[in-house]
């Protein structure tokens, strides 16, 4: 799980990548936990069923990781200073 920790060790220092770092989902959890003490703070799915993930730690680092309903997953874009917000309800308009 090298790659993970490499790629998002660059995007913390404000390099970026080419192409997103894709391996199975657990691994990749696991490492984003063990390395940079991040959870997952919020999700939503795709119209294509891909599962969107913000992960995130307490000393303000975060990380969105896309995966798909086969397990494949690919860390999309990481940085710090993750600030969260409250959810507020967007009122139905008829």
């Amino acid at each position: 799980m090298a790659i993970a920790v490499t790629c998002c060790a660059s995007v913390a220092n404000g390099q970026a990548w080419a192409e997103p770092v894709c391996g199975p989902r657990e691994p990749l959890l696991r490492e984003l936990a063990k390395t940079y003490g991040e959870t997952p703070t919020g999700n939503g799915l795709t119209r294509e069923g891909a599962l969107l993930e913000v992960l995130a730690s307490e000393r303000g680092t975060w990380t969105v990781m896309l995966s798909s309903p086969d397990g494949r997953a690919c860390i999309l874009a990481a940085g710090e200073r993750w600030r969260g917000m409250p959810v507020t309800a967007i009122p139905r308009t008829h």
